[in-house]
């Protein structure tokens, strides 16, 4: 998996964070990221290019994980509006 994109204050659009506007009810929105608890413990909410394949154990036992290797892989950014809880989130490479 390649290393996570560096926090920014912008859309993939380059709108500034602090000029985001819900496309809802027309509030603010404030940037985050949704969360993502692994067994190896929390981490940023990633998109993985393809369909889930659940990952076999030695070819056999099927268990709780998917396949993701030699995927595209790229981590989520996600905007909250103030006011009514909308969430909208972008997959985007050149942020």
């Amino acid at each position: 998996m390649p290393d996570p994109l560096p926090y920014h204050s912008r859309t993939p659009d380059s709108t500034p964070a602090a000029h985001r506007i819900c496309p809802k009810c027309n509030s603010p929105m404030a940037e985050g990221f949704l969360l993502d608890r692994q067994e190896g413990g929390p981490a940023q909410c990633t998109w993985v290019d393809g369909f889930p394949e659940k990952h076999k154990l030695f070819g056999m036992v099927t268990v709780p994980m998917l396949k993701t290797k030699g995927r595209i892989q790229i981590p989520v950014i996600t905007y909250r509006c103030n006011n009514c809880g909308y969430l909208e989130s972008y997959a985007h490479t050149n942020m």
